[in-house]
């Protein structure tokens, strides 16, 4: 008894220290107490726990056992969904998930076409791609590429080998006796030449003279006459300047130079992005090109030897190309599908068309007097001409079919240009007021993107005829055609330059 007595008052006093340092509030330290009217206090907790847990009745077990919990009252939302079950209330109306945009839709369309079309899956790329024509007839581009462009490969990939045709035969025939008929006259009025040239309506030639080294390039005028190129050809002065042009041939569309002649092919533009549509400045210093290299399709300037890139303004264009003026100081090109002129390092841009409709591809004349560029009527394409301010505009085409990628003639007498009005795209000239228009290549395969060379001789094109895009060279009038390129991958958008 005492001992235990003892033992609790120095376990009281050492929990009133313990309370005292920590001054826990609301706690009083047992005060004035003795350890005899504590001690009594303190053996009944220590009796129940030396007697053990207490004795529950198993009755009272029982009872507790079969009352049921109570239910947890419904939720707000599950109380909704009784009421909608049991008919007392209308279920709320859902909206549909947002639909696929217009114009992401046609991004889809596109980008599967592409697809397909890099695997080669013709018929799929054809299906892809043509949907995404059908809905943006005037013009779909994206990353650099032109739906219209890509359905063409496409097709061309597609179409079955031609067939001489049993009248083409024929042609051949009487052709071969028209020549044996005119040696025969040669021999028989003593070694003279003798030939018949036959009447040609609404063709515009080039009436070649040469004098020394120098050409000049004329355009008659004349509805119905004669050819006035001779008999027997004058020889053509050698290929001279160097073209820059777009090729894949190394992985993605990159700018490359070579001479005139397919020569010295060199690379001047090397980045993961697309670069493509390239043009001279005339002093063939700098070279212009279109690019998505910064994730914008831009158009960016570049020396000729490619160092020294940079773009010309912040604006997004919608066609890649663009045209310098004749003196270099102002560039024209495509920015909301209206013409802009902007000067060569990208200050005072100027609005040139204001138009409902597209306007694109503007090329200046040598002049700098006038802009040709392509314009949309509804359905269909055309290539008008302006004044460099912008107003006096011309329509010069007027066919159902498509006709764009105008070219002035050095002497800014004539337009090449191409067209599909005869079923497929080919490489076109007329005069300069869109009279005498005539086909130059004429030829089953696609040909597109004229170019002229400086002195008016020849004009470059990309063409598909050999089932890839190559770049050729032809005599102005249609004549000699020449593959310049000869490669595997797709060469195309060739560019002159005078300057060697």
């Amino acid at each position: 008894g005492s001992g235990l007595a003892e033992e609790l008052a120095l376990v009281v006093q050492d929990v009133e220290a313990r309370q005292a340092e920590a001054a826990v509030p609301g706690l009083e330290p047992l005060v004035g107490e003795t350890a005899e009217v504590a001690a009594p206090a303190l053996e009944s907790p220590l009796e129940e726990v030396e007697a053990g847990p207490p004795v529950v009745e198993p009755q009272l077990v029982e009872e507790a056992a079969e009352e049921p919990a109570a239910p947890a009252p419904p939720s707000a939302l599950e109380a909704e969904l009784a009421l909608i079950e049991q008919g007392e209330k209308e279920a709320p109306e859902v909206a549909p998930p947002p639909s696929e945009s217009a114009e992401a839709a046609l991004d889809r369309l596109f980008d599967d076409g592409l697809a397909a079309y890099q695997r080669e899956e013709w018929a799929r790329a054809k299906e892809l791609l043509g949907e995404v024509v059908r809905r943006c007839p005037l013009g779909y581009r994206r990353k650099g590429w032109k739906a219209s462009d890509l359905l063409l490969e496409v097709e061309a990939q597609l179409a079955p080998p031609r067939r001489v045709p049993v009248w083409a035969w024929a042609l051949g025939g009487l052709a071969a006796v028209v020549l044996v008929m005119g040696i025969v006259m040669v021999l028989r009025s003593g070694g003279q030449p003798v030939v018949v040239v036959p009447e040609v309506t609404a063709i515009p030639t080039a009436a070649v003279a040469v004098t020394g080294a120098t050409s000049t390039l004329q355009s008659t005028a004349t509805s119905t006459r004669r050819p006035t190129i001779p008999c027997t050809p004058t020889p053509t002065p050698p290929l001279s300047g160097r073209i820059a042009f777009a090729s894949n041939r190394d992985g993605n569309w990159e700018i490359y130079v070579m001479n005139a002649d397919g020569s010295g092919v060199t690379r001047l533009t090397d980045d993961p992005a697309d670069d493509r549509a390239p043009t001279w400045s005339p002093d063939g210093r700098r070279i212009a090109f279109f690019s998505d290299r910064d994730g914008y399709d831009r158009i960016y300037i570049m020396k000729a030897d490619g160092s020294g890139i940079t773009y010309l303004t912040d604006c997004l264009v919608n066609y890649p190309a663009c045209a310098w003026s004749p003196d270099g100081q102002r560039i024209a090109f495509t920015l909301g599908w209206d013409i802009y002129a902007v000067n060569a390092d990208g200050s005072s841009m100027t609005r040139l068309t204001d138009n409902p409709t597209y306007s694109y591809g503007p090329v200046w004349s040598p002049d700098g007097r006038r802009i040709a560029f392509i314009m949309s009527h509804l359905d269909n394409e055309e290539i008008h001409v302006m004044n460099a301010d912008g107003s006096g505009v011309k329509r010069l085409t007027h066919n159902p079919a498509w006709d764009g990628s105008p070219a002035w003639s050095p002497d800014g007498q004539c337009i090449a240009f191409e067209s599909d009005r005869d079923g497929n795209y080919e490489i076109y000239v007329m005069s300069a007021d869109g009279s005498e228009v005539a086909n130059l290549t004429n030829d089953p395969a696609y040909d597109h993107s004229p170019a002229w060379s400086p002195d008016g001789w020849r004009i470059a094109f990309s063409s598909y005829r050999e089932g890839n895009w190559d770049i050729y060279v032809m005599n102005a009038n249609g004549s000699g055609v020449i593959n310049l390129t000869n490669n595997p991958a797709s060469d195309k958008d060739p560019a002159w330059s005078a300057v060697p």
